[in-house]
């Protein structure tokens, strides 16, 4: 997953991505909105508007990166 925010006008909003799909010949992304699961759904990688709001500019990705070994879980019994 990965946690987006941008900006429309002078309001903004932050969501996050959780998917994607190659659909035609277009990215498609997974957002998930945060509005009780109102709106969520695929969007064009180029334009994230849910309710007409284009959220397109001041973009900014928080990811998060763990080491290969450490995202092994091992359980015993």
């Amino acid at each position: 997953p990965v946690f987006l925010s941008a900006m429309h006008g002078l309001t903004g909003h932050s969501w996050v991505i959780d998917g994607a799909e190659y659909s035609g010949n277009t990215w498609m992304v997974d957002c998930d909105w945060g509005w009780s699961g109102l709106y969520n759904g695929y969007y064009s990688s180029d334009c994230f508007n849910p309710l007409g709001k284009a959220y397109n500019w001041h973009f900014r990705l928080i990811t998060c990166s763990v080491p290969e070994h450490e995202m092994d879980v091992h359980i015993g019994f």
